[in-house]
């Protein structure tokens, strides 16, 4: 699980977020990989963990097993789909890969949450920040949010730092730069295990608190306010 020493956030199995990896305009279909920024990329969906090892596949079940061959602190990708063109939405690449596999295991609160910005939809397993937060609680409980969920974009500047061309643009056709991408993601993981150097090392994970059971309404929202009303008034 992801660490409460900066954040206090309980019962997190991961940290989901995309980033734009700059490919060739191609020549099928070019329009689709324009992103919103005006560059030709493929929408790279990634979830981190700190001691967990790579699956394509992700669930409740199997999915987050620690393991004893990675230093603390050092965050692994679970889950990376690159599947889609850079006009492609966060929420509608979550919700057509991992989000399909997260929806049919969730049985409660129990299994733990992913944590994403606010472009995901809230949900019972992918808890969002508030978006106009009025009560100290929910400032709280975005505050805590947000120091948690930078694991993943600190992950994504450690893979890019590595492997160079994911900055600076990969010049081939797209479904080959989509298996490039994914070897990348692989090779990170393999030179976090074999302890490769990394630009830091701060974060350790501690044991997290036991989490109240919820009886509430399944959704998102009542969820939401479950964290923020145990854990952050």
């Amino acid at each position: 699980m992801v660490s409460m020493k900066k954040a206090g956030f309980p019962n997190v199995i991961g940290c989901v977020d995309g980033t734009h990896v700059r490919i060739q305009a191609p020549e099928d279909d070019e329009p689709s990989f324009v992103n919103r920024k005006g560059f030709h990329s493929v929408n790279v969906q990634g979830i981190c963990d700190q001691n967990c090892k790579y699956l394509m596949g992700l669930s409740f079940k199997a999915a987050f097993r620690p393991s004893s061959s990675v230093n603390s602190g050092e965050s692994l990708f679970t889950n990376v789909s690159a599947n889609w063109p850079g006009s492609c939405h966060d929420a509608h690449v979550f919700k057509t890969s991992v989000g399909i596999h997260l929806q049919d295991q969730y049985t409660s609160i129990e299994q733990g949450v992913v944590l994403g910005d606010s472009g995901y939809p809230c949900r019972p397993f992918l808890l969002t920040p508030f978006r106009q937060p009025r009560e100290q609680r929910e400032h709280n409980f975005n505050r805590a949010h947000i120091t948690t969920r930078c694991t993943i974009e600190r992950t994504f500047g450690i893979w890019k730092q590595r492997f160079r061309l994911l900055k600076t643009g990969i010049r081939m056709r797209p479904d080959r730069a989509c298996k490039f991408i994914l070897a990348c993601a692989i090779l990170h993981n393999i030179a976090m295990m074999l302890k490769e150097p990394i630009i830091d090392n701060d974060d350790i994970p501690e044991e997290q608190p036991m989490i109240q059971p919820y009886m509430g309404q399944q959704d998102g929202r009542g969820i939401r306010n479950h964290y923020a009303t145990n854990f952050f008034s």
